[in-house]
């Protein structure tokens, strides 16, 4: 069994490969591919995103990232997405079954994402919110299944 820092623990039944069917800007019907893999000998999580076109198999986006805890032990998230960049994302209150971690980017732009699990299935939104007045727009949605463990974590640890 992979070794995770005591505050990502929560976030080990997330280990693996996650796939599913969803929706970019409310109207593209895409596929989603999510990975969560310990690194750094489980100082931190590496989160791995793709996103493809439904109908055409065309790649419409894909981002990475590395989760790890902040000083007082919540979630900090370094990311980097196409079309958006790197942005630092830190936890905010939300579900306890799930995690959401906010950002400011450039130009006040606040990038949400939510992620929440129900044993087998990994549901993900993002939105991003702009200016001070709040003006949003859902990014994605989608809802996945597990299609296999994180690479070199055996099923079940």
């Amino acid at each position: 069994m992979p070794r995770l820092r005591p505050e990502l623990e929560r976030f080990r039944p997330w280990l693996g490969h996650w796939r599913g069917p969803g929706k970019l800007v409310g109207k593209i019907e895409v596929f989603m591919e999510i990975e969560f893999r310990p690194i750094f000998e489980g100082e931190a999580i590496e989160v791995t995103s793709l996103a493809w076109d439904a109908q055409s198999g065309q790649c419409l986006g894909n981002g990475a990232g590395y989760w790890t805890a902040d000083p007082a032990g919540k979630l900090a998230a370094a990311i980097h997405a196409i079309g958006m960049g790197a942005v630092l994302l830190r936890e905010v209150p939300d579900d306890p079954g799930g995690v959401a971690i906010e950002g400011v980017m450039a130009g006040n732009v606040r990038f949400t994402v939510a992620l929440v699990t129900e044993g087998e299935t990994l549901t993900l939104t993002t939105r991003r919110t702009e200016g001070y007045t709040g003006n949003s727009e859902d990014l994605t949605f989608a809802v996945m299944r597990r299609i296999g463990p994180a690479e070199g974590v055996l099923p079940g640890t």
